[in-house]
């Protein structure tokens, strides 16, 4: 995966700072892109997602690695905010974050196109819920959704995980205090 953090630069913001973008639209143009392209990609992607030369991408079905069976609703969301891996402030580099930092969720219950812009902010996420669903972390299994790690690691966890112990995993701070293993272990459906 190349590094979606570098979406936060200014250059793919408009006017008042807003994402023209997700950073699934720049992970699938650059996956599909072979890298002689890359400088084509660069701009359009300076355009709005809702812009005309997106249309055709915007109006078919949505890639399988972020939507569920072709539909254009993404089922893939990054935790964003303070001390996550999308804090647009520290703007780290991904090679530096802890590999056990949740990045990434899986939920059945956004809305988002998998184009639009947002995501799961850590600050939304209930601190007293005890089930994925009730952040909208969530899958079409009943039995738990996949979180994906900043390692790359991908876990299938119960729905039944207390977001206080995926919390311990969402933000830098917390993940270098805490072990995956030890923190969600019990919770991993292999």
């Amino acid at each position: 995966m190349t590094d979606p953090l570098s979406q936060h630069q200014s250059e793919y913001r408009d006017a008042n700072g807003n994402s023209l973008y997700s950073w699934r639209l720049r992970e699938e143009i650059l996956r599909t892109q072979n890298s002689s392209v890359k400088s084509d990609v660069a701009g359009r992607l300076k355009v709005s997602w809702l812009d005309s030369s997106n249309d055709a991408l915007r109006n078919s079905v949505g890639p399988d690695v972020y939507s569920y069976y072709g539909k254009n609703k993404t089922c893939v969301l990054g935790i964003t905010g303070p001390g996550t891996a999308f804090d647009i402030v520290t703007n780290s580099e991904w090679g530096t974050l802890n590999p056990h930092l949740i990045v990434l969720v899986e939920s059945s219950s956004t809305t988002l196109h998998w184009m639009e812009p947002g995501d799961l902010d850590v600050s939304m996420i209930p601190r007293t819920s005890k089930a994925l669903g009730d952040a909208g972390i969530s899958s079409q299994f009943s039995a738990g959704a996949h979180v994906a790690f900043a390692d790359g690691e991908v876990w299938f966890i119960a729905a039944t995980t207390p977001l206080a112990e995926l919390r311990k995993l969402m933000t830098s701070d917390e993940a270098n205090r805490y072990d995956r293993e030890e923190v969600l272990g019990r919770y991993r459906i292999k």
